[in-house]
């Protein structure tokens, strides 16, 4: 049960902690330490609707501050780029309604697993210890989602893959005729370590290394024959 305070009494630290962060320049990143973790969710994050969600107009204050040693628990982080934040660790399992998508998770540490997870759209590229078996992540959806940086754990039976990035994942292997609906539509495939038939297989538009740099030595061999 976290500790409750008045809204006149949170009101008046977060005035306090702007005016006095947002002016100065810093070195170091700022580690909120001795003041109640409670208290500290409720001066940088928004809790009007049963849940904290990041302040739009915080952006500058959030780069300066180190996250290590805050909580995320019921914290809403989709669509938050955490790119030019430090210290960011989250565990999807309490993060608010388990919704990591349309997020960047550059520079964040995943602590937990992504079960029951909203991952679409969700870019990894940059992040540290994203662990993810697609049987067990929301609709078996990773659609749209750049998976650099993942370690695969599971088989991609059933999962959509829609415009899905694979580049420097690692532990793919994909059997292609078992995806949802057979679509392979705009996926990076650069880095999948074994494929099957791709007979029957709908939409492929695979931009994978092997393909662009066929295109490329065409390219080289159509202007040397010029």
């Amino acid at each position: 049960m976290e500790k409750t305070y008045s809204k006149e009494f949170i009101k008046k630290l977060t005035d306090y902690f702007y005016k006095n962060i947002s002016d100065i320049k810093v070195k170091n990143k700022i580690l909120l330490e001795g003041i109640d973790k409670t208290l500290v969710k409720q001066i940088l994050f928004s809790n009007e609707k049963g849940y904290y969600s990041f302040k739009p107009d915080w952006m500058e204050i959030y780069e300066k501050i180190d996250f290590s040693n805050i909580s995320f628990d019921n914290v809403s982080v989709a669509k938050i780029n955490f790119k030019s934040l430090s210290g960011i660790k989250i565990n999807p399992q309490i993060v608010y309604n388990k919704d990591l998508s349309f997020s960047n998770l550059y520079n964040v540490e995943i602590t937990g697993n992504f079960d029951g997870a909203y991952v679409e759209y969700t870019n990894f590229q940059g992040s540290k210890g994203a662990k993810i078996n697609p049987q067990t992540v929301y609709n078996k959806d990773l659609s749209c989602s750049n998976l650099c940086d993942v370690e695969i754990t599971g088989s991609f039976d059933g999962v959509r893959l829609e415009k899905t990035n694979f580049k420097v994942s690692k532990g793919i292997k994909i059997n292609f005729q078992s995806i949802l609906g057979k679509i392979l539509s705009c996926l990076n495939l650069s880095d999948v370590k074994k494929r099957k038939s791709f007979d029957d297989v709908n939409d492929i538009e695979e931009k994978s290394t092997e393909i662009e740099n066929f295109k490329e030595l065409i390219k080289k061999n159509i202007k040397k024959a010029k």
